[in-house]
């Protein structure tokens, strides 16, 4: 958790000396905040505040390994291991419940993190044993979360569109995977049954979305004869459907056909039909909390 009073909105991520780009993460407020970094090995760093993902940067110390031991410096930038501070390089504000894995957690450890039920087997804040030095204060917090990254009742990193939970998700993967994605958070691909919710999400899509791809829980079924949502109920059921013109268009060979939103000839996200196995990113919903 950090409380920043710096008045500098931007930070940066530094993996063995390879530097991120700058980076709002949207905490300069006088409010305490939830802040995750996510590194693995293949460069792959994400940075989340209160659950929101802020940034996903590829390349960023490849094939480095974290070894055991090593110096754990808090709120100052090290020039070289152990040294090289200054004063104007220093954290101003307050910093709570800092912890480390050797995993990169999900979205629900960091929600369980935030409300203080996980803590890391690397770092450990309640085992922590500080030094301090210049003017920085230790005191005791009676609430260790004065946040809570579950938003208008959505689970964290969703929000409510209409009166469903959604989220984005940028990944490039095939529908099946989008679809394995989304159940792993007890939730299903976004199913726009009526006009109202196809219109929010693709505004969505078009907004934060970069007008891209995005795969939706609607494919050609078991039968390969009739259009059906993910939850197994078939779409010529329901009174709205929400095409591209001429869409769709594709015929079944070997792959199953799985819909998308794509902006095709209108410029506007719009239903298409495509095979499963391409990588689109994607859109879960669930129901709120």
């Amino acid at each position: 958790m950090v409380h920043d009073t710096t008045f500098t909105p931007l930070a940066k991520v530094t993996i063995n000396g390879a530097d991120s780009p700058w980076i709002d993460l949207r905490v300069l407020d006088a409010d305490w905040h939830h802040v995750c970094l996510t590194w693995e090995n293949n460069g792959l760093v994400r940075l989340f505040t209160d659950g929101q993902r802020m940034t996903e940067q590829y390349g960023l110390g490849v094939g480095h390994v974290v070894n055991p031991g090593g110096v754990f410096i808090l709120g100052q930038d090290q020039d070289w291991v152990g040294g090289g501070f200054d004063f104007g390089e220093g954290y101003l504000g307050h910093i709570c419940n800092l912890n480390m894995w050797n995993w990169v957690l999900n979205l629900d450890e960091m929600a369980e993190a935030n409300n203080c039920r996980l803590y890391g087997n690397v770092i450990d804040w309640r085992d922590v044993q500080v030094s301090l030095y210049g003017a920085v204060e230790q005191y005791y917090m009676e609430e260790c979360a004065a946040t809570n990254i579950v938003d208008d009742g959505c689970p964290v990193g969703y929000r409510l569109l209409l009166d469903t939970c959604v989220r984005l998700s940028s990944d490039g993967v095939s529908h099946d995977v989008a679809t394995q994605a989304c159940l792993s958070e007890s939730a299903t691909l976004a199913m726009p049954k009526t006009r109202e919710f196809d219109l929010a999400l693709r505004e969505l899509v078009m907004t934060e979305g970069g007008n891209g791809q995005y795969w939706i829980g609607l494919w050609e079924g078991t039968t390969y004869t009739d259009w059906q949502w993910i939850d197994g109920t078939a779409l010529h059921t329901y009174d709205y459907q929400g095409w591209n013109p001429g869409e769709p268009s594709n015929t079944r060979f070997f792959w199953n056909i799985c819909v998308s939103y794509w902006s095709g000839p209108t410029g506007y996200p719009m239903w298409d039909d495509a095979d499963c196995f391409y990588a689109h990113p994607f859109i879960c919903q669930t129901s709120p909390l």
